[in-house]
């Protein structure tokens, strides 16, 4: 199984759990990380630092790619 692949499941298994906020203009604001705690369980995938710090690259890499493209519109 390569290195990353919890990582990338549980990625990709959390990505109903962003939060917005902002009113009139939406901003987003990241991942609830509760919810994706608990969807780490249910997955039984122990989160250790190392994949946390991964999660928050990959949120922070996707809060500011959409964030530009909001910009555009």
């Amino acid at each position: 199984m390569p290195i990353n692949y919890s990582t990338y499941k549980l990625w990709s298994r959390s990505q109903t759990q962003w939060q917005w906020s902002g009113g009139m203009v939406p901003v987003l604001a990241g991942i609830n990380y509760s919810s994706m705690l608990a969807i780490a369980k249910q997955l039984d995938i122990k989160v250790s630092p190392g994949m946390f710090l991964k999660i928050q690259a990959l949120e922070a890499y996707t809060i500011e790619k959409i964030r530009k493209k909001m910009e555009k519109k």
